[in-house]
């Protein structure tokens, strides 16, 4: 688990066991059956992406601004704020 909240994995160290999904109590890693060379995939809140110093892709992409992402600290402040106009 990264400091910024995703857990990512190491695709050269990946066997195909599949546990991951198996264990998984949200069924997030899918197995890419269709690929020649199968393997595991999920999102990783797009690790490059926050590497870069920009947003993931799905909250860059949100036209409503329904998606956020940030620091907890200010993520809590915004639902407050909510909560509060909106009890």
């Amino acid at each position: 688990k990264t400091r910024e909240g995703p857990v990512i994995w190491h695709p050269d160290r990946c066997m195909g066991c599949r546990y991951c999904m198996v264990s998984c109590p949200f069924d997030v890693p899918k197995f890419e059956y269709h690929n020649w060379n199968p393997s595991i995939q999920k999102c990783n809140l797009c690790w490059e992406r926050l590497q870069e110093g920009r947003r993931p892709a799905c909250v860059a992409a949100c036209p409503t601004d329904t998606l956020m992402f940030g620091p907890k600290r200010e993520l809590m402040e915004i639902a407050r704020v909510r909560i509060y106009n909106h009890p």
